[in-house]
């Protein structure tokens, strides 16, 4: 089967003698030809350093794949199956999301009924952000923006807690795809007594040795971590763009602090080991939105949490929730949601993906290194389709 070209623009001239010369490592057990060659592919025409790649079905692995390089040094470390990224955006699905699910099925709060019932903490908020319930947060109904450079308006967590609470924003309108709704929702957590982190160490400690969920790894063993960008320079623009809107865009929160700028957020080196998102660096590498870590191993089993919990949830799905997102997931394909509605799924901005296939009970797992060295303007979701049909999902959504 032909390999179709990526769109893809190469990286900026000096970044060319990085990149290694030569064949590209690749190797997997009982991987897809034409799989194995789409990865490589996307490693030669640099729409990423690396990937390790999977799918899950039955209990076991289907097959396995891991390709390129993790950093392109010097020198260049190599991909492998236990290779750990920086997650994203998958923390929503896998770390929050998973926490409120399980603390409804366990009875501690009613997902369908408003936050400050269980946790009165959220009454601080003005009306009508304090009357949210569970779902509407989880599901992006929240009233806010995608996201604000946070740590350059506020001083600590609690001054971040007390600026989301009173931010503009229509809730219950059209959903809108939000980290700050989720960075809102954990520390509030905080201070109810909830720690996201020490939830998720307790829900992994029985895993082997080989299946890595983490949040704050241990970057003396960064080798064994997929490198992301460097200096995060797109953060860096996107501050900066921000700042030039920056009274309209939060008009009616109060009196804003003056722009500040650390020279720590931006370190004149790859970021390896250390969360991607300055969102949640700044809250010490845990955040709502963002910080886990994790390996394909990790991934698909917190993923299958998640197999178990639709069913349970079922019961739940009459309520009203509007738009394309379903506990934190995404209701279809990657860019294509609702198609099919048995499939949730989720893509970090880093370049990860996971999605779940209710009806064959099946997990895919791409994981990239895509913003490493730079982020370039990729589009992710059309390689995330392309892999997803030479993986066998025979859904002409995809197409």
């Amino acid at each position: 089967m032909t390999v179709e070209p990526m769109r893809t623009e190469l990286a900026g001239p000096a970044w060319d003698v990085l990149w290694p010369t030569g064949p590209v490592p690749a190797d997997g057990v009982g991987v897809p030809r034409r799989v194995l060659a789409f990865l490589r592919r996307g490693v030669e025409e640099r729409v990423f350093p690396g990937a390790v790649a999977g799918v899950w079905e039955a209990g076991r692995w289907r097959w396995r794949a891991w390709v390129g390089w993790a950093c392109l040094g010097p020198p260049p470390v190599p991909m492998t199956w236990g290779t750990v990224f920086d997650l994203a955006s998958l923390t929503k699905p896998l770390g929050t999301a998973a926490r409120a699910v399980e603390g409804h099925l366990q009875g501690a709060w009613d997902l369908t009924r408003p936050l400050a019932e269980a946790l009165p903490v959220f009454g601080e908020a003005p009306p009508p952000r304090r009357d949210l319930r569970w779902i509407d947060v989880l599901n992006h109904r929240a009233g806010f923006p995608a996201w604000a450079p946070l740590y350059a308006l506020s001083r600590n967590r609690r001054e971040r807690w007390r600026l989301l609470c009173r931010w503009p924003g229509t809730v219950w309108a059209e959903p809108v795809y939000s980290c700050l709704g989720y960075q809102w929702l954990v520390l509030g957590w905080e201070q109810a007594g909830i720690d996201l982190a020490g939830w998720v160490r307790r829900k992994t400690r029985r895993w082997p040795a080989g299946a890595v969920l983490q949040f704050r790894p241990d970057r003396r063993r960064r080798r064994r971590i997929a490198a992301t960008e460097w200096k995060r320079r797109h953060e860096r623009q996107m501050l900066r763009d921000f700042w030039r809107n920056g009274p309209s865009v939060v008009a009616g929160v109060g009196r804003l602090r003056v722009l500040r700028e650390d020279p720590r957020w931006f370190p004149d080196r790859f970021l390896w080991g250390e969360v991607h998102d300055l969102n949640a660096w700044t809250l010490g590498g845990v955040a709502g939105n963002a910080g886990l870590f994790g390996n394909a191993e990790g991934v698909a089993r917190a993923a299958r949490w998640w197999l178990v919990w639709r069913r349970l949830l079922r019961p739940l799905e009459s309520v009203p929730s509007e738009g394309p997102w379903r506990w934190g997931w995404q209701s279809g394909w990657p860019g294509q949601p609702g198609r099919p509605a048995s499939v949730w799924s989720h893509t970090g901005f880093t370049g990860t993906m996971v999605a779940l296939d209710g009806d064959r009970e099946r997990i895919y797992v791409l994981l990239t290194n895509r913003v490493h060295p730079e982020v370039r303007p990729i589009e992710m979701n059309d390689v995330r389709r392309r892999w997803l049909e030479l993986c066998g999902t025979s859904d002409r959504a995809l197409r």
